[in-house]
């Protein structure tokens, strides 16, 4: 009965007495009362069946307590069983996960689950608030039991690891299905969540990797662009490069390329707005609210100060990998 919180307990022999119209106590080994419908006293009749981890009292004995109290029984076992080889399963994905099972541990799991080795996948990492009942909004989003894997990792961490259609026919549906988490789930945790997709795989043995590309993509979004809250590993880009760079090499490009100590927070402003419009001088001045040839000045000491002119593709790219640079170092310390 350890698969079984007291609170399903409860509501399973709540369920069995309106249907019975019997009261009914379940006891641990010890004796102890796990749960029961009684509200007053406990009256003196009662038919008992004892299993090898709980006692089932029905309060009753005519003739017909005894056949409700073995399907009682026959029920809570059911359930019981179920949701341990669904604990079984959520360890064994997590597991999967993790990288931290052989070849034939994988094997052995997908047979004893019945799970599928080889169709096409991908990892969604999903973040939400830890009193977000996520996986269980997740398992009625997605029902597919055969197809629609979850697995928690930790307080806040969700794994949906979903079959999904050739490359080709994809056409934005994990995006689409990636969306449908973030609504979903930001609507009842009453907060921001956040997915990261990881890389397609075919095989249940490339799952681990997946989940790795699903972890770099949520480390490199919160880092580059955390005002997102969905992620694709498939589409970083440069970002992916960045945040691989090994740290002594991001410190040789700031000091050697990238030195922007003298520019204040409105110059910074200036070209957070630059970058947004596209490098657009009348767009961007627009968005500041101030003249073209107020943007033109600000750009033109930007240049002074940096040696970067942004109108400029060439040094526009410079700057923001240099951004990114920097975003990635500080992440170290």
């Amino acid at each position: 009965m350890s698969a079984l919180s007291k609170e399903m307990l409860k509501t399973s022999i709540d369920g069995l007495k309106k249907i019975t119209h019997k009261d009914i106590t379940v006891r641990d080994r010890e004796g102890n009362i796990l749960a029961t419908t009684l509200t007053t006293a406990q009256p003196p009749n009662a038919t008992t069946l004892e299993t090898p981890d709980f006692t089932l009292i029905v309060h009753d004995d005519d003739c017909k307590a005894l056949r409700f109290g073995e399907l009682a029984v026959f029920h809570l076992q059911t359930l019981s069983a179920a949701r341990g080889q669904h604990h079984d399963i959520g360890h064994f994905l997590k597991d999967l996960l993790l990288g931290v099972l052989s070849d034939g541990d994988i094997s052995h799991g997908a047979k004893k689950f019945r799970i599928q080795k080889e169709a096409r996948r991908v990892v969604y990492l999903i973040e939400a608030a830890a009193s977000c009942n996520a996986a269980e909004i997740l398992r009625e989003l997605f029902p597919d039991r055969k197809k629609d894997l979850i697995a928690r990792m930790d307080d806040t961490s969700i794994v949906l690891i979903r079959e999904i259609k050739e490359a080709k026919e994809t056409n934005g549906n994990e995006e689409q299905t990636a969306r449908s988490i973030v609504d979903t789930l930001g609507s009842e945790a009453m907060s921001r969540v956040y997915t990261a997709i990881g890389k397609a795989f075919l095989s249940l043995e490339q799952a681990a990797d997946s989940y790795r590309s699903a972890r770099i993509a949520q480390e490199a979004g919160k880092l580059f662009e955390s005002e997102k809250q969905i992620i694709s590993y498939q589409n970083l880009g440069i970002a992916r490069l960045i945040y691989e760079m090994p740290p002594p090499l991001c410190r040789l490009f700031i000091d050697e390329v990238f030195k922007i100590e003298s520019l204040d927070e409105s110059l910074f402003a200036t070209i957070t707005k630059f970058f947004e419009n596209d490098l657009n001088i009348t767009e961007t001045a627009r968005a500041l609210f101030v003249h073209r040839n107020t943007l033109i000045y600000r750009l033109d000491k930007i240049q002074q100060l940096t040696g970067l002119d942004l109108r400029r593709f060439g040094d526009a790219i410079t700057f923001k990998i240099g951004l990114m640079v920097e975003s990635r170092l500080r992440k170290e310390f």
